[in-house]
């Protein structure tokens, strides 16, 4: 499990956050998005746009600093942050996807289980604005 501590100007963000256990099942694309490369995909983002935006870029890239920093060039201003882990989708145990799901409508979380040429990969996504 990542436990996630954000620090900004020295405070922590009073967001609640709401822990749910779920079960990614194989060929799941809950993400409204055809593109045949997704195994599976979770969607937790009010903003459509930023979702697709964010799953276009996964597919086109392997490296998680480089997603999370084209997530982030392609929004305006500089209060935004984009947070993007790799998990093996193949190791043993399996891993388990806990979510927090922060009841914000600027935060997007978004679990893509991607097959392409080579090894599959498992991105973990986080975006929000930064109130400050």
């Amino acid at each position: 499990m990542v436990t996630y501590d954000v620090q900004v100007n020295n405070q922590k963000p009073a967001l609640i956050s709401v822990d749910k256990e779920i079960a990614i099942k194989p060929n799941m694309n809950a993400c409204d998005y055809n593109d045949t490369a997704i195994q599976y995909c979770l969607a937790f983002c009010p903003n459509v746009t930023l979702k697709n935006q964010a799953i276009a870029v996964a597919l086109s890239v392997r490296q998680p600093s480089r997603v999370a920093e084209l997530i982030a060039a392609q929004q305006t201003g500089d209060d935004f942050v984009a947070v993007v882990l790799q998990v093996n989708p193949l190791a043993e145990p399996e891993a388990r996807l806990i979510a927090d799901v922060f009841l914000d409508p600027s935060w997007c979380s978004i679990y893509i289980y991607i097959q392409s040429t080579g090894f599959p990969y498992l991105f973990e996504m986080q975006m929000t604005r930064v109130k400050t």
